[in-house]
């Protein structure tokens, strides 16, 4: 006689993703809206290998950790070609998420400028301020 054996319930994180997978198609818009920012804000053409960069320089430590936001999102300054650049990033799915503002209430907050202060001495000589 054989017994028939007991169906166990799979474990959670096989039902549908694994909860430490990367969600790819969020981290395209993640990073298409990050280029969108940084040509509107600070006139930049970034690529998908600029994004990398920065994300591996902020893992690597090479960047200021400024604040940490809701949904574990970080605020983190780095220096991009030559600039300085606020960024919103995202350590579970390490992507720069979007540039920042530089008058961003939380990098006015702590009294950060990114602004090199030549280049602003340049601008009201020239009048665009």
């Amino acid at each position: 006689m054989s017994r028939r054996r007991k169906k166990t319930q799979r474990r959670r994180e096989h039902h549908g993703s694994h909860p430490n997978a990367r969600n790819d198609r969020g981290t395209t818009n993640a990073k298409l809206h990050a280029k969108a920012r940084a040509a509107e804000r600070y006139g930049l053409d970034l690529a998908n290998a600029d994004l990398l960069t920065m994300a591996r320089s902020i893992r690597q430590g090479d960047s200021r950790f400024i604040t940490k936001q809701p949904l574990g999102r970080e605020i983190h300054v780095l220096t991009h070609q030559g600039l300085k650049i606020a960024v919103l990033y995202d350590p579970k799915n390490h992507v720069v998420l979007s540039t920042l503002p530089s008058d961003h209430r939380e990098l006015v907050k702590r009294g950060i400028n990114l602004i090199d202060p030549r280049l602003a001495a340049l601008a009201e000589l020239t009048g665009l301020e």
